[in-house]
């Protein structure tokens, strides 16, 4: 089963940091967080 992601990041100059996740598999269940 392969799955697909995307990540969404917020930078200030010093650190980044991770805003969300999204998870799509094959058969198209989702997963955002």
């Amino acid at each position: 089963m392969r799955f697909f992601y995307d990540c969404e990041f917020i930078e200030d100059g010093l650190t980044i940091d991770l805003v969300s996740i999204g998870v799509v598999d094959e058969d198209g269940r989702e997963f955002y967080a």
